[in-house]
């Protein structure tokens, strides 16, 4: 019996999600386009959702393209400007075929430039954009891990990429891979168990996340944890 509970009534340790088993990249990835608020024409309606299509014009070794967006209340479209009078030397031919075959990715992550938004005075409603994050294992040839190297600690790191510049929040993106609250999250980076980057919090959003070292995590479970961590006063089950 412990703090003055009943034989039987101990509170059970709460299950979160899965700690990272090794090494580790996370894919953060755009389930669909964010939606954009720009007033329409039509029906004075705010919100425009990408179409997943290109409108191409070619002319004298010149490219015009843009991404057609419909009005969510009445499908009026407003065309994303992408390339205006672009020397078609300039642009690769995979990059061009994109254009032409409405390829998805490829109007994925026009839809998700907020630089080309910014500059069609477009505003991405980032925070009710769906993405989801794909894990696999970071095989790192020949390189150390970073971090303590106590034996009886066991260092995971985690490398974030995030190519299409999504602006989601690290303790967002945490909490929803790892099952934990906010407070429990800040408490593992109290104790050290949940190393981040120089600089960063957990509101800090990550740029584009191509295996560099400033985009690395690092989890530390002791062995003597076994799959049970404690984060301040609550325990919690994990994987592993």
């Amino acid at each position: 019996m412990t703090n003055g509970m009943k034989a039987g009534t101990q509170k059970r340790p709460d299950r979160c999600g899965d700690f990272p088993r090794e090494d580790e990249i996370w894919r953060i990835v755009p389930v669909k386009p964010p939606v954009v608020r720009r007033q329409c024409p039509g029906c004075r309606a705010g919100l425009f959702e990408s179409t997943g299509k290109f409108r191409v014009n070619a002319n004298k070794g010149r490219l015009d393209v843009w991404l057609i967006y419909s009005c969510v209340r009445c499908k009026r479209t407003w065309n994303m400007e992408i390339l205006e009078r672009t020397d078609t030397r300039k642009i690769s031919e995979q990059e061009r075929k994109g254009f032409q075959e409405n390829d998805g990715e490829t109007a994925l992550r026009s839809a998700c430039d907020s630089r080309l938004l910014q500059r069609n005075r477009a505003e991405a409603l980032w925070k009710t954009m769906e993405y989801q994050v794909e894990r696999s294992p970071w095989r790192k040839m020949g390189a150390e891990k970073d971090g303590p190297k106590e034996r009886s600690v066991r260092t995971c790191a985690v490398a974030l990429q995030n190519e299409y510049h999504l602006p989601v929040r690290i303790g967002k993106l945490l909490a929803g891979e790892l099952g934990l609250s906010r407070k429990a999250l800040e408490a593992l980076a109290e104790s050290g168990r949940l190393i981040l980057p120089e600089g960063w919090t957990l509101r800090t959003k990550p740029g584009e996340g191509a295996l560099q070292k400033h985009a690395v995590l690092l989890f530390l479970l002791s062995e003597s944890d076994g799959n049970q961590i404690t984060v301040g006063k609550e325990k919690y089950l994990y994987d592993y």
